[in-house]
């Protein structure tokens, strides 16, 4: 192991010097973060590029609402089809051996969802 003392640490720096970069200002404030930021679901805020608590509870409740419509829309189709199953249960075709027929066409009265309106 290696053991340096102060004194070779402190050579070694000077020796190196310090690091400085060649940036020009519209560089830095490219890659900046800047210390509000306009969204559409409201005005975002930064502290040295940290979000601050209400932007943080401002994300974290878009995400729970956005999760919140995926699940719905995931489940759409699932609910449509359990309620025309249900509905034609209702109506006497109960169970998968079992069909609905309806003496006339279907139009905008009926309360089927998505109906064959062309066949009897």
């Amino acid at each position: 192991m290696n053991r340096f003392t102060s004194a070779s640490v402190l050579a070694l720096a000077v020796a190196v010097g310090p690091a400085f970069g060649d940036v020009s200002k519209e560089t830095l404030n490219a890659i900046s973060i800047p210390d509000k930021v306009e969204t559409s679901i409201g005005t975002l805020e930064f502290f040295d590029g940290v979000p601050t608590d209400a932007t943080v509870e401002t994300v974290y409740d878009n995400l729970d609402r956005m999760r919140g419509m995926e699940v719905f829309l995931d489940n759409v189709g699932a609910v449509s089809m359990y309620s025309v199953r249900k509905g034609l249960a209702d109506a006497g075709a109960e169970g998968a051996n079992r069909i609905a027929l309806f003496a006339d066409l279907m139009d905008s009265q009926t309360l089927v969802v998505t109906a064959n309106t062309s066949t009897l």
